[in-house]
């Protein structure tokens, strides 16, 4: 699926640029161009790129704790 049309990045070029570091959708855009031309996709990037960051986060100290 893409995340933006404009530029035809697709979510899955997001998921490598964000493995490989870009945090933002400023840095996304530098990468990719994906949020550089009408602007609709930076909900979906930020998205996208927050749901990235909480599967890479490390688990809460509670729920280790709970287990």
């Amino acid at each position: 699926m893409y995340a933006c049309i404009c530029h035809g990045v697709s979510e899955r070029r997001v998921e490598q640029d964000a493995r490989e570091g870009a945090c933002t959708v400023t840095e996304l855009g530098r990468r990719t161009g994906a949020g550089t031309g009408c602007g609709r996709c930076h909900d979906r990037l930020d998205a996208l790129l927050g749901r990235l960051r909480d599967q890479r986060a490390p688990p809460e100290p509670e729920a280790l704790a709970a287990k």
